[in-house]
């Protein structure tokens, strides 16, 4: 019964001068998957 974890940042919006980063973290616990996402 292993976890599996992600943690990625994705950079968007330079090209148009409106730059932001997307943090996304992913889990996965017993075949249940949890997501979360924020932006800064």
């Amino acid at each position: 019964m292993g976890t599996e974890k992600i943690n990625m940042r994705v950079e968007q919006g330079y090209e148009m001068k409106r730059p932001s980063l997307v943090h996304i973290r992913a889990e996965e616990i017993e075949s249940k998957n949890n997501v979360r996402l924020g932006e800064k």
